[in-house]
C-alpha cells in the first residue's frame, strides 16, 4: 500500500479503541465504511497487538501489494 492510502487509512481508523488486534481494527473499519481495498490492506496485516496507529500504517505500507494482473511482455511481434 503506498503511503498515501495508508495515511487515509490511519485517518479513518482514529477512534478505535486502542491497543487492538487486526479483527478489532477490522470490526472498527467496517463500521467506518471503509473501501474494499482498505478492507483487504488490513486483512493482510499481521497477527499481532498494535499499541499506536503509526504501528498499523508502518505494517500497511511494508506489508500490504494488492494483487494485480501479470503485465504482457511486448515481444515486439505484430
Amino acid at each position: 500500500m503506498d503511503l498515501r492510502a495508508a495515511v487515509e487509512l490511519k485517518t479513518l481508523l482514529v477512534g478505535v479503541p486502542l491497543p487492538a488486534e487486526k479483527p478489532g481494527l477490522l470490526a472498527y473499519a467496517v463500521k467506518q465504511h471503509v473501501e474494499p481495498q482498505s478492507l483487504d490492506a488490513l486483512q493482510s496485516l499481521p497477527d499481532r497487538r498494535y499499541d499506536s496507529l503509526d504501528e498499523v500504517l508502518e505494517d500497511l505500507v511494508h506489508t500490504y501489494t494488492p494483487s494485480r494482473r501479470p503485465v504482457r511482455e511486448s515481444h515486439g511481434t505484430k
